[in-house]
């Protein structure tokens, strides 16, 4: 019974444990993560992520939802208001992952995309930077990362 009792307790701690606490961009307030490829930034500030991504045709102003634990990343376009519990909604949910995170680098790879130039498999890598290069400065019409990246 003891034994038993113990491998339950044991089982509860270990699935209670949140490998990338601390880790994922949206526990580190105040950061700015960059892709070269393909061009995608966001940045973490006043408890929100917001960037954009750079497609063949367009500029997008996207969002993260991160899932806890690792569990996955929705991108989606911030320009529409969205909630749905059931899956991926076209025009809008832009792209879905699995995430690796550490204090530096979050990789995502692609398990749906409604982006052309981004097929499922791919993997994005994004690296956290002191400051966003002048084409992710350029990219933000309403400059509210330049001044997010001043402060």
């Amino acid at each position: 019974m003891k034994k038993i009792f113990i491998s339950i307790s044991l089982l509860f701690i270990l699935c209670a444990c949140d490998p990338y606490a601390g880790k994922r961009p949206t526990d580190q307030e105040g950061t700015f993560w960059l892709s070269e490829n393909p061009q995608i930034y966001f940045a973490i500030t006043n408890g929100k992520n917001i960037g954009h991504l750079k497609t063949d045709n367009d500029i997008i102003e996207i969002k993260f939802h991160f899932a806890p634990g690792g569990a996955g990343t929705e991108m989606i376009n911030n320009g529409i208001n969205f909630y749905s519990g059931f899956g991926p909604v076209p025009d809008v949910l832009l792209l879905i992952g699995d995430d690796r995170y550490s204090k530096n680098q979050y990789i995502f790879t692609v398990s749906y995309s409604e982006i052309e130039s981004i097929e499922v498999g791919d993997k994005i890598t994004f690296n956290r930077v002191e400051e966003f290069p002048d084409w992710a400065l350029e990219m933000d019409s309403d400059a509210s990362l330049k001044e997010a990246s001043e402060e």
